[in-house]
């Protein structure tokens, strides 16, 4: 009883524009351009991992969760729900390009009660995590270039298979530190517990990047493997690893 006469396909799907907000997407939506309306969240090439918890959980930096995860946040009866049951969060969705696609995505994520005060201290936290490790991240990348070959500007191809095991294999780490950090949200100003938990966080970083690099490095290489080149990048990404975990202390109420 049902026909079907056509489709209609958007480029970059729908963004659900207007005064209605789908209940299952978050969106963005940046206070300093008051014209511009929520833009929904799509999916990404890289897959859902612990980089988009902030956003999908709890209101970070511009993006805000979607209806049916943040009117958990808004009840006290639902939180104390939440508190009661291991609760996850399913994020999934089709990453497509102009109607093709690409990849379907899934990943689940812890969820917890908090309320709007607690919800900003921990954004603000997590914040900071997910910046250093972006940035690590970064000059991981730059670094096995680097050791590949004279040009690494230059070079071209898809390493992005070393992004994705940085993210993949630093993510218990950051779930337990967040676990820890929501088991402890009363005491969050002391400073030793936090100063615990951004230590951790540093230490897991330098090991992965280190590890990551010496599996990577040695790879074939265009021109030959060259020692030399190798470990003078081993070298830099040594020294740029210790000034950016020192950026952490900004987390710690330290001075950088």
């Amino acid at each position: 009883n049902v026909l079907v006469t056509g489709l209609k396909s958007n480029t970059h799907g729908n963004n659900y524009s207007g005064v209605w907000l789908h209940p299952l997407n978050a969106y963005r939506d940046d206070k300093r351009k008051k014209e511009t309306e929520p833009l929904s969240i799509k999916a990404q090439p890289t897959g859902v991992d612990y980089r988009y918890w902030g956003g999908l959980i709890i209101p970070y930096e511009d993006v805000l969760p979607a209806k049916n995860v943040s009117m958990f946040q808004h009840s006290e009866y639902r939180r104390d729900i939440i508190k009661l049951n291991k609760t996850v969060i399913w994020a999934a969705g089709y990453d497509t390009d102009k109607g093709k696609t690409r990849n379907w995505y899934e990943s689940t994520m812890p969820f917890y009660a908090l309320d709007l005060n607690e919800a900003e201290d921990v954004s603000h936290f997590v914040e900071g995590l997910i910046s250093q490790a972006q940035e690590i991240s970064d000059s991981l990348r730059f670094a096995i270039k680097s050791a590949w070959t004279n040009r690494p500007k230059k070079m071209t191809g898809d390493i992005s298979y070393i992004d994705a095991s940085f993210w993949q294999n630093t993510e218990s780490t950051f779930y337990t530190i967040l676990k820890e950090l929501i088991k402890m949200i009363k005491n969050l100003e002391d400073i030793e517990i936090r100063n615990g938990l951004i230590d951790k966080w540093g230490f897991c970083l330098k090991k992965e990047v280190e590890n990551l690099f010496d599996l990577n490095a040695l790879a074939q290489q265009e021109d030959g493997l060259n020692m030399r080149r190798i470990v003078k990048a081993r070298k830099g990404l040594s020294a740029g690893i210790g000034k950016m975990i020192n950026k952490l202390k900004i987390l710690k109420g330290e001075e950088e």
